[in-house]
């Protein structure tokens, strides 16, 4: 399954974007001492989540012939990138996954893996906008809630790219979802540091195995590069109306 999924996110990614797979198990993979020592005192399951995660990162960094070095943790627990790169780490039950480049290409990136199955129907009101739920009580009934499900995967693959640039923790009302297809544009409804009301980002489904997964990347500023087979590019204005929302919890890897 790891093989399945690293061969469908690898075949629609540019080549200097690095992919890696793991499974969590409770053998942990090799650690440097300093990201032993950060997690010395979580529970067997975070410190399954962790090796992971670094492990799946590493064999992306590789994959771009970048050496391994350790990769930490904030106090708010996002990964602490080597200098010269950056990625994103997702998990979802026993499957983890890591997308990796360097910041000369890409200025950030994001990833979330979700099972590909509805959505819990309590959580839609939760998830989704006005618009969205409205978007999705005109879709067939039997789609409903794995269309919900796409939203909420492509909002946490939106988070998870933009938090690097903003340090913001929003709402899920905080930006907008229109799914296209096996793409997304997510629209942001209120401004948070480096991005304005209206601006949008654009993101991919890979769609492997029994798992969902939604890619995002924001271009270098230092670098001009090829788009990612999605139209409009990463980065557009458009007009919406601002609305605010308390924060929801950062789900960092």
């Amino acid at each position: 399954m790891s093989g399945d999924i690293k061969a469908a996110l690898s075949a629609g990614l540019p080549q200097d974007i690095g992919v890696g797979v793991t499974r969590v198990s409770p053998r942990n993979e090799a650690l440097f001492l300093q990201e032993m020592a950060f997690i010395k005192n979580a529970v067997p399951s975070r410190q399954q989540e962790f090796s992971a995660g670094r492990a799946a990162a590493r064999i992306a960094m590789k994959q771009l012939g970048l050496s391994p070095k350790p990769i930490l943790a904030g106090a708010d627990r996002a990964p602490v990138w080597p200098d010269g790169v950056i990625g994103s780490i997702s998990h979802h039950d026993k499957t983890c996954v890591a997308v990796v480049s360097a910041d000369n290409q890409w200025r950030a990136l994001g990833i979330d893996i979700e099972p590909d199955a509805p959505l819990d129907p309590d959580l839609v009101c939760e998830v989704c906008t006005t618009e969205e739920q409205n978007w999705l009580a005109q879709q067939p009934k039997d789609q409903r809630l794995r269309l919900a499900r796409m939203i909420f995967c492509a909002k946490e693959c939106t988070y998870k790219c933009q938090y690097p640039l903003s340090q913001t923790l929003f709402g899920f009302d905080a930006i907008e979802i229109s799914l296209k297809a096996n793409s997304f544009v997510a629209t942001f409804l209120q401004p948070v540091p480096l991005f304005e009301t209206g601006q949008t980002l654009n993101g991919e489904f890979t769609f492997a195995g029994q798992h969902m997964i939604a890619f995002m990347a924001i271009p270098s500023q230092k670098a001009k590069t090829q788009a990612i087979s999605m139209e409009p590019p990463y980065l557009r204005q458009e007009g919406r109306a601002s609305q605010t929302h308390e924060s929801w919890k950062a789900i960092q890897q």
